[in-house]
């Protein structure tokens, strides 16, 4: 009974799901003039060529492509060789769009959004540096990611923990607390530290540790992942790790970090300095990534168009796993264990320094 009512709790919530955020990617492309571009190059016989109509336009060629295919999983765009076309259901919505969609588009939290997806669209300034994206934010993520994890990931890390008997662990990217928590209520030798860049996260986390009553094994403090790993000696005295409990870690554990990270500083050689600076910095101790990669796992999620949508929007589309070996490979360090889950198509890697 359980399982079939939850399945149909997913179904309902991917309905919801589909329904408004096609309403929202609909109304972005409608009110920056791509939907009639679209209209008019039909009524010529021809498709929309996107890469051209962005560079005429002034938009984001990434940020257009995503939303345009987007519309094309619901049915109202079709994507072509030679560029994008509307199909007869989207052609019909946009000569004659039902009047009560206007009622919902004055619902303002609504608006808000197709407003801020059409200001990332365009494009301030010249490069890659002046397209805009939609980064995540943790406190919009937080709690849905632990609802999403609850059940396979953490489980999945704590297993690999015990399986390598990991104790004293460091999670760098700790939101509010619930992998080290759940670890350290699975097993009992387990201590950690928990840092973030987000206070009030911190701040959860350590309320949600006095909870669980392991505030003699956990702790939560606030502290950049990036200079945990490369910065270690200055920020462990500005929050007060001390050597020895700096050398007493031998698990790192990062969850959404590194691929986020490449994607704002464009650029994968500051990803391998980072992954480098966990080897210098915590040379005898392993590193577990969880990160989500391109693979088939990831369209069983019954929310993978949007949340796919999402990353394509945040620029941090999944690299498949090979890529995330050949990095770790270039930051000097080997991957010893691998778990492949279906939650967000995230595989967690345990890493160590090569020869170490």
């Amino acid at each position: 009974m359980f399982s079939s009512t939850r399945k149909q709790a997913q179904q309902i919530a991917r309905q919801f799901l589909t329904g408004h955020c096609g309403l929202v990617a609909w109304w972005t492309l409608r009110h920056a003039g791509v939907l009639e571009a679209m209209a008019g190059a039909e009524d010529e016989g021809k498709a929309l060529d996107v890469a051209l109509h962005a560079a005429k336009t002034t938009m984001s060629a990434e940020v257009l492509l995503a939303l345009l295919e987007y519309l094309a999983e619901a049915g109202l765009v079709a994507m072509k060789k030679d560029g994008a076309v509307l199909t007869v259901d989207g052609r019909a919505l946009l000569d004659h769009e039902d009047g009560v969609l206007e009622l919902i588009r004055a619902y303002q939290p609504v608006l808000d959004m197709a407003e801020h997806l059409l200001a990332k669209l365009k494009v301030y300034g010249p490069g890659n540096g002046g397209v805009g994206a939609v980064y995540r934010k943790s406190e919009y993520l937080l709690d849905s990611q632990t609802k999403r994890y609850l059940e396979e990931v953490y489980p999945a890390a704590a297993e690999m923990v015990a399986k390598h008997r990991l104790a004293h662990l460091l999670d760098i990217t700790c939101g509010t607390g619930d992998l080290l928590i759940h670890v350290a209520s699975h097993h009992k030798r387990v201590v950690g530290v928990g840092t973030g860049s987000d206070g009030i996260a911190v701040r959860r986390a350590n309320a949600a540790i006095a909870k669980a009553d392991l505030e003699k094994r956990l702790i939560a403090v606030t502290a950049n992942p990036a200079d945990v790993c490369t910065e270690t000696q200055r920020t462990f005295d500005r929050i007060g790790i001390s050597r020895q409990l700096w050398k007493e870690i031998n698990c790192i554990v990062a969850v959404n970090f590194f691929g986020e990270y490449a994607a704002q500083k464009e650029s994968e050689e500051g990803l391998v300095k980072v992954l480098a600076g966990v080897g210098v910095n915590f040379p005898t101790a392993r590193l577990m990534v969880i990160e989500p990669v391109a693979s088939a796992r990831f369209g069983r999620n019954y929310y993978a168009p949007e949340f796919n949508l999402i990353l394509r929007l945040a620029r941090s589309t999944p690299w498949p796993a090979e890529k995330w070996h050949e990095l770790f490979g270039r930051a000097g360090m080997t991957v010893m264990d691998e778990k492949a889950l279906t939650t967000d198509g995230l595989n967690v890697f345990l890493c160590k320094v090569a020869g170490g």
